[in-house]
């Protein structure tokens, strides 16, 4: 199944991507990662850091900058655990080599928990949503053809993950929309831009019909406002939630929760 890397590298020109690079295993590879995360958080304040094989949530750091100096933050308990162990947020660092030293040492623990390629994302600087950071997920369906389902906002618990897996909440585009302020225009333009990023990847192959795994031809494509007037790309995820999914149709939009219902059991086939 394709990774992170397969599905940004299909949509170069379809989607715009924040700033970012990838952090490849190895020694060598490790230094030049640690002098790229500095940049960006002198360039943007915070960054993601997010293996290639992975997803909803699983594995993701965020590394951000404030008045004590860095700070270290997950939604996997796994990497909190090796963050705890290690003391990452016990101090405050107050000037730039301490910041770069702690930030080293916890990326070198990070490296540790995977030997997957590592995409570093630069901060996005996405309007909160009372004080929790947000996006917007996509819904697409390939059986017997290629269908946009649905689209909803992602809304997390704290102002550095839009995770909704366990916790956080699914709600309509337009109410999130509002009262962040976002561009009038942000749906259609966002809608627009994630149908061609659909097209191109059953296009291109990336996403099939096969039938060994029914699910893959069921995936969402997740976008964020970048300050909040700019769509995009985060994420595309095949064989997604299908319990948010779900929760979101049979609570928001039941007349197309059926629909949906209808959509897997063709994927079955």
């Amino acid at each position: 199944m394709p990774d992170k890397l397969e599905f940004y590298n299909a949509l170069r020109g379809v989607a715009k991507r924040p700033s970012w690079f990838v952090w490849k295993v190895g020694s060598q590879e490790q230094q030049k990662a640690i002098n790229g995360v500095m940049a960006f958080l002198d360039q943007h304040g915070a960054v993601y850091l997010k293996p290639t094989a992975q997803g909803g949530g699983r594995g993701l750091l965020k590394i951000a900058r404030n008045g004590e100096g860095v700070r270290f933050h997950t939604p996997d308990n796994d990497i909190q655990l090796l963050l705890d162990e290690a003391g990452a947020n016990d101090l405050p660092a107050t000037s730039l080599p301490a910041d770069k030293e702690r930030v080293s040492e916890v990326m070198k623990i990070y490296r540790l928990s995977t030997r997957d390629k590592i995409v570093v994302d630069a901060d996005m600087g996405i309007p909160s949503y009372r004080g929790n950071t947000w996006e917007i997920r996509n819904v697409f369906v390939f059986a017997d053809r290629l269908e946009y389902l649905a689209s909803y906002a992602k809304v997390g618990v704290n102002p550095h993950f839009g995770t909704v897996r366990n916790v956080g909440t699914r709600l309509p585009c337009k109410e999130v929309l509002a009262e962040v302020g976002a561009d009038v225009n942000y749906l259609a333009y966002q809608t627009d831009i994630v149908g061609r990023c659909a097209e191109t990847l059953v296009n291109a192959g990336v996403v099939t019909q096969e039938k060994i795994v029914w699910t893959s031809r069921i995936f969402t494509i997740d976008l964020a406002a970048a300050q909040g007037s700019t769509p995009y790309l985060i994420e595309v995820q095949r064989c997604p939630n299908f319990k948010g999914i779900e929760a979101y149709l049979n609570e928001h939009e039941p007349e197309k929760f059926s629909h949906w219902r209808e959509l897997v059991r063709q994927a079955q086939r």
